[in-house]
C-alpha cells in the first residue's frame, strides 16, 4: 500500500521527538510494506509484529529472516489475532490478502466491488493489554480494519502510547464497519489525550490511514484542572522509627513533585516544537509548490524557442539544398559548352574531308553526304541526350524546391501560430494570476485561444470537461468574464456552476480544486471526482469517467428547457483501454440529447482519434441526428460536432 507524500515526513519528524524505543506493528503482512521498511530505517530496540492470516505470516517470517543480518534490534513475530478482548472470534478469509480480517469483506463492496469472502474460521483472540504485557511497546500501528476495538482492548496502557498509527475509513462508510470510521477513532482517542495529527490516502479514496500524537499540553492541561487533595489531619507525633519512614516519604514526594514539574515543561517545549515545526513543513511546501510553478512555464517557454530553433533549422538547410541545385545547373551549363567545343570539333574534321575528297567530284559528293548524315545523326542525339538530361534536371530541381518551400512556409507558420497563441491567452490573463499549477497545457494554446472565442461569442450555458487541468480554471475565468454586471442597488448575485469537470485522478482532482481556490473560480465549477468504471455500451465494453449520476442530475434539473452546451473531451489518456474517449458522445446524448451540443474533440490528427471520430458518425447516422463538423486549425489537430444546432437542421 502506497505511503502519501505527506505523511512520510511527519512520521521521520515524530521519531525525532517521541524516538521509538519499541514499536508493536499489528497486520504486518509478508514483510514487504512501507510500514516494515519504516521501522527497518528507524531501527528501534525492540520490534513486535502481528499477522493473523497463515499465509503472509509464513512469507513475514521469510522476509524477516532475509533482512536480519542488516538489523540490531530485537525482532519478533506472533501468529495471532488481535481484538477488543481475548476468546474466540470469527475471521474472515477474503479474496484479496490485505483485507482478510474481522470485518466481512462484503461490508467493504462499496470500496472494493469485487471483493468476497474465501472462508470464515473460529479463531482465538487476544486483547493488546496482554501482548503489552509481554512486549511493551510506546508506539503502536494498526494496519488493518476494524483499528477502534482493537485499542479499546489496551485499556490503561493505551497512556503509555506516544504516537499511534492506524488504519480507517476516511468516507462513504458502511454502517456494518462503522467501527472502522476515523470519526469513530478520533472521538475515543482524543479524551484519551492521543490527538489527529495528519492523514493520508491509501488503494482507495475512500480509504487510508491516521496519525495520531500524545497531546501532552492537554494532559498537562487536565492535571491543572484537578482539584487540590484536602489537607490530612494532624497525625500524632511518631516514634523514632516511624518519623524516620515519614521524612524518607516526604523526600520522595518532593522528588516526585520535582520530576511532575519537569514533564510538565518538558510537554510545553515538546507542543511549541511540533507547531514550529508544522509551520515550517507548510512553508516548504509553498515553496515548493512556487518553485514547480516557475519551472513549468520556463519549460513551456523552451519548448516554443525550440520549435522557433527547429524552423530555423529547416531553413538552413532549405538555402544549402537551393545551393546544390545551383551548382548542378551549373555543371549542366559546363557540360552543354563541353557539347558545342565538340560540335565545333566536328565541324572543323568535316571541313578536313571535304578538302581531302575535293580531287573527285563523285567520291567528293558522297563522301560529303555520309559525313552530313553521321554529323547529324551525331547532333541529333546529343543534343536529344542533353535535352532530357536537362528538362529532368529542371524537373528535379522544381519538385525539390516546392517540397522545401512547403515544409519551411508549414514550419514557420505553425511557430508563429503558436508564438501568438499563447500571447493572446498571456494577455487574456494580464488582468489575474498565471495559471501555471500543472505539468504543461492539457491542450494547445492554439485550441484554447479557439475555445475561449467560442465561449464569448455563444456564451454557452454549460460547460461539460472529460479530464480537469488548467483549461478548467482558464473556462472559468472566461464565464465569469460574460456575467452580467451586478444591478446598482444590490450585490451580484451568487452564481450557479456553470462548468462541470470530471477528473478520475485523486491527485489532479486536488490540484485542480486548490487551483480554483487560488483564483477563486470555485463557485463557477463543480469539479467531480469520477473514478474509471465500466460502461457497457452497445457494441464493446469500454472504461470511462463514473459521470452517469451526474449528467442524469443536469438532465432532471433543466427538463423542459433548451440549453446550449460545450463539451471538451480531452480524456482519459490513450493507454486507458482501446478508443479510450469514445463513450464521451453516447453518455452525453443519453442524459442531455435534447440539447444542443458542440462536442470537441482534441488530438484529432492521432489515429486513434480520428477512428473515433468515424464511429461516432455512424452512430449519429444510425440514429438520424443532424449533425454538423468542424475541424479547427490547431497543431495537434481537434474537431467540433455540432447536434442540434441550427445549421446541423439546417
Amino acid at each position: 500500500m502506497p505511503i502519501d507524500t505527506s505523511l512520510k515526513p511527519w512520521m521521520d519528524l515524530l521519531q525525532q521527538l517521541h524516538p521509538a524505543d519499541s514499536v508493536l506493528l499489528i497486520g504486518a503482512g509478508t514483510g514487504t510494506g512501507p510500514w516494515v521498511d519504516c521501522l527497518r530505517e528507524w531501527n528501534p530496540a525492540h520490534v513486535t509484529l502481528v499477522e493473523a492470516d497463515e499465509r503472509q505470516f509464513q512469507q513475514l517470517q521469510r522476509s524477516t529472516r532475509s533482512s536480519a543480518h542488516s538489523r540490531a534490534c530485537d525482532w519478533s513475530l506472533h501468529h495471532t489475532v488481535v481484538a477488543r478482548a481475548a476468546g474466540s472470534v470469527a475471521f474472515h478469509q477474503a479474496s484479496h490478502l490485505a483485507e482478510s480480517g474481522l470485518i466481512e469483506p462484503e461490508a467493504l463492496r462499496g470500496l472494493w466491488a469485487n471483493l468476497e469472502t474465501r472462508c470464515t474460521t473460529e479463531r482465538q483472540a487476544v486483547a493488546l493489554s496482554s501482548l503489552r504485557t509481554e512486549h511493551p511497546f510506546d508506539w503502536l500501528m494498526v494496519d488493518c480494519l476494524p483499528a477502534l476495538p482493537l485499542v479499546e482492548g489496551a485499556g490503561a496502557d493505551l497512556d503509555q502510547v506516544d504516537v499511534l498509527l492506524a488504519r480507517v475509513l476516511l468516507d462513504d462508510v458502511p454502517v456494518s464497519a462503522a467501527e472502522a470510521s476515523l470519526p469513530a477513532l478520533q472521538s475515543w482517542l482524543e479524551p484519551r489525550g492521543l490527538r489527529l495529527l495528519a492523514t493520508a490516502v491509501g488503494r482507495h479514496p475512500a480509504s487510508g490511514h491516521a496519525l495520531f500524537v500524545r497531546d501532552h499540553r492537554q494532559a498537562l492541561q487536565t492535571l491543572q484542572r484537578q482539584p487540590p487533595a484536602p489537607a490530612p489531619a494532624p497525625a500524632p507525633t511518631p516514634a523514632p522509627a516511624e518519623a524516620e519512614a515519614l521524612h524518607a516519604l516526604q523526600q520522595a514526594l518532593a522528588t516526585s513533585q520535582q520530576a511532575q514539574i519537569a514533564a510538565q515543561a518538558l510537554a510545553a517545549e515538546r507542543s511549541a516544537e511540533i507547531e514550529l515545526l508544522r509551520d515550517t513543513l507548510r512553508s516548504t511546501e509553498q515553496a515548493r509548490h512556487a518553485a514547480m510553478a516557475r519551472a513549468e512555464q520556463q519549460d513551456h517557454l523552451g519548448d516554443l524557442r525550440a520549435q522557433l530553433a527547429s524552423s530555423e533549422s529547416a531553413r538552413q538547410r532549405t538555402e544549402q539544398r537551393l545551393d546544390q541545385i545551383l551548382q548542378q545547373l551549373h555543371q549542366q551549363t559546363q557540360q552543354a559548352q563541353h557539347v558545342s567545343t565538340v560540335l565545333a570539333e566536328l565541324q572543323r574534321h568535316q571541313g578536313d574531308l571535304r578538302t581531302q575528297l575535293s580531287s573527285s567530284d563523285a567520291t567528293r559528293q558522297r563522301g560529303e553526304q555520309r559525313v552530313e548524315q553521321g554529323l547529324q545523326q551525331l547532333k541529333d542525339q546529343l543534343l536529344e541526350k542533353f535535352l532530357e538530361q536537362a528538362a529532368l534536371q529542371r524537373q528535379h530541381a522544381k519538385e525539390l524546391d516546392t517540397h522545401l518551400r512547403s515544409e519551411l512556409t508549414r514550419g514557420l507558420a505553425n511557430a508563429v501560430k503558436q508564438v501568438e497563441s499563447f500571447i493572446g491567452i498571456q494577455n487574456f490573463l494580464t488582468h489575474g494570476t498565471d495559471i501555471s499549477d500543472f505539468h504543461g497545457w492539457p491542450i494547445s494554446p492554439d485550441i484554447g485561444l479557439i475555445l475561449l472565442g467560442k465561449i464569448r461569442r455563444h456564451r454557452y450555458d454549460l460547460i461539460l470537461e472529460f479530464g480537469s487541468g488548467t483549461s478548467t480554471a482558464l473556462f472559468a475565468r472566461m464565464v465569469r468574464a460574460t456575467l452580467p454586471a451586478p444591478a446598482s442597488d444590490g450585490p451580484r448575485a451568487r452564481p450557479q456552476p456553470a462548468i462541470v469537470s470530471f477528473e478520475h485522478d485523486t491527485r489532479y482532482h486536488r490540484k485542480t480544486s486548490e487551483l480554483l481556490q487560488s483564483q477563486g473560480l470555485a463557485e463557477l465549477v463543480d469539479l467531480q471526482h469520477s473514478p474509471l468504471i465500466d460502461h457497457r455500451l452497445p457494441d464493446a465494453q469500454h472504461l470511462y469517467y463514473d459521470c452517469a449520476d451526474r449528467l442524469q442530475a443536469l438532465a432532471s434539473q433543466h427538463a423542459g428547457q433548451r440549453l446550449r452546451i460545450l463539451v471538451l473531451v480531452d480524456g482519459p489518456p490513450a493507454k486507458t483501454c482501446a478508443h479510450a474517449r469514445y463513450p464521451a458522445l453516447p453518455l452525453v446524448l443519453q442524459h442531455l440529447g435534447r440539447h444542443t451540443v458542440d462536442l470537441v474533440l482534441d488530438d484529432f490528427h492521432r489515429k486513434e482519434e480520428a477512428e473515433i471520430v468515424e464511429r461516432w458518425r455512424q452512430m449519429l447516422q444510425a440514429r438520424s441526428v443532424h449533425f454538423t463538423e468542424e475541424i479547427l486549425p490547431c497543431e495537434k489537430g481537434a474537431i467540433v460536432l455540432s447536434i442540434n444546432s441550427e445549421q446541423a437542421e439546417a
